[in-house]
């Protein structure tokens, strides 16, 4: 499989305000995100995100005006991603792009003492 994988599944629905919003969405190999609403979704209910009062206006499917109120989450405090010591190092991308992941970049300066 590719650095992008995803699984389509059935249409499904999600809801704002009581009104309820047709997706179709993919299910995709992350953490912490609950659903992605693309920018052809976001035209199509004629979105307008207002960062400023943190509200996200939509026209809703019976072309009814609605905004929905933005809660910020706290940020997470820190992401480790480490390689486990049993990678095999015959299966790393660098060894097959040898022309792309140099070992010295062309016309990079020197290392200098400063």
């Amino acid at each position: 499989m590719g650095l992008y994988q995803f699984l389509i599944v059935a249409p499904q629905q999600v809801f704002f305000k009581g009104v309820d919003f047709p997706i179709s969405p993919m299910v995709m190999r992350t953490s912490g995100i609950d659903v992605i609403l693309g920018l052809d979704w976001m035209k199509l209910y004629e979105t307008n995100i207002k960062c400023k009062e943190r509200v996200v206006a939509l026209t809703t499917p019976k072309v009814e005006q609605i905004s929905v109120d933005v809660t910020v989450q706290a940020p997470l405090t820190a992401k480790v991603n480490q390689l486990n010591d049993d990678v095999d190092p015959r299966n790393l991308l660098v060894d097959e792009f040898p022309d792309i992941f140099q070992d010295e970049l062309p016309g990079m300066q020197p290392d200098r003492d400063i």
